[in-house]
């Protein structure tokens, strides 16, 4: 069976205008219930936010590709409301850094 984490980002506290300070700190919140908890898929819901800043998406997905890049794609899935477009478009720009 595998053991999901769902993290919604509003109830986080994202609600757009956070930066790389909390990008930081949610990033380490999550590897040490991953390490913790030993999650099989985490669910990073952001269903509820409109849009985030570059830097706090940099620190957050960058951060946890740099720690998990074997089984980045098969570990997390980020879900987004309908209107998501702009939230897609931070997210894939700060993981292009990354990921290049």
């Amino acid at each position: 069976m595998i053991k999901t984490m769902t993290i919604n980002m509003y109830d986080e506290g994202i609600t757009g205008a956070v930066g790389r300070v909390v990008g930081i700190h949610l990033k380490d919140k999550i590897i040490k219930q991953i390490t913790e908890d030993q999650y099989d898929k985490v669910v990073l819901d952001f269903s509820r936010v409109d849009f985030v800043t570059s830097g706090f998406a940099k620190e957050l997905f960058c951060g946890l590709y740099s720690e998990y890049k074997e089984n980045f794609s098969s570990l997390f899935s980020i879900r987004v409301g309908e209107n998501g477009n702009a939230l897609k478009q931070t997210i894939i720009r700060a993981m292009s850094g990354a990921i290049s």
